[in-house]
């Protein structure tokens, strides 16, 4: 079972099987909980001391994060990527109608548009569509099989609890993709469905140092003992850093570089 977050890869099919393998394992312990997902941060520090969201959503923000993953025990840099906010949208999710905004990852041959909002519970993502003309532009030729009614799914998950204590747990709904890959044939089967995850709260003063500054953290792991992430959020500041876990190593990171905020 493979599952993703948000984090979309671009893929360098010049070295398709060392690159096919580094991926599968990346999708296989990255859990697609905004998570492919939004990392963040505010430079207006009056704003985020203010501010009661855990993820700052305004049209045209813009995040920039750089992923690493640890090969042969040695630290690589895997791939820079960023997210933006593209457009306030209203869905209707089980006869309620909810006001959303639509965020996109700008790399990735996995490539979604995902529906999120602030709650009084927290950080929430309601849905996602796969871009299918920007997975075949970014292929270098590889044929996708899709499997599932449609290339959109809803569902309501409660990515970031806040306000929340240490040791907190929840279960919500997430969203999964089971991916095959066939070298002979250069086919890639994806079946994304609507699954749950457990999500615990393992800390909520950690200290994340960037290259542009330290942030208090909030911990919140997700997934099970074998493959599980742990993202590091920053009230009004946003998600700082993911971590990917496999049998309890460390297999990467994703670690925010850069900001561009309205």
């Amino acid at each position: 079972m493979l599952a993703f977050i948000a984090r979309h890869t671009v893929l360098n099919f010049n070295d398709r099987k060392k690159r096919n393998r580094q991926i599968m394992k990346y999708f296989k312990i990255a859990l697609a909980v905004l998570i492919i997902s939004l990392i963040s941060c505010e430079k207006d520090e009056e704003l985020a001391r203010n501010s009661t969201d855990i993820v700052p959503l305004k049209v045209g923000n813009r995040w920039f994060y750089t992923t690493y993953l640890y090969e042969d025990s040695q630290e690589a840099k895997y791939e820079t990527s960023s997210i933006s906010v593209d457009k306030q949208i209203d869905l209707t999710i089980r006869g309620k109608k909810i006001e959303t905004f639509q965020i996109k990852n700008t790399t990735g041959d996995l490539y979604t548009n995902k529906f999120v909002g602030n709650t009084s519970d927290g950080y929430t993502e309601y849905g996602l569509i796969l871009d299918f003309d920007h997975m075949f532009q970014y292929s270098g030729g590889m044929e996708f099989v899709f499997i599932g009614e449609n290339d959109t799914l809803i569902y309501n998950s409660l990515v970031a609890k806040y306000p929340i204590q240490a040791n907190e747990n929840w279960e919500t709904e997430n969203s999964y993709s089971y991916i095959d890959y066939d070298e002979a044939s250069n086919v890639r089967t994806i079946e994304i469905k609507v699954d749950t995850v457990e999500i615990k709260c393992i800390e909520t003063n950690k200290t994340i140092d960037t290259d542009i500054g330290s942030f208090n953290c909030i911990g919140y792991r997700y997934g099970d003992n074998d493959y599980y992430s742990i993202n590091y959020y920053s009230v009004g500041y946003g998600m700082i850093k993911s971590e990917f876990y496999e049998n309890g190593g460390i297999e990467g990171y994703r670690i925010l570089t850069d900001i561009n905020l309205k």
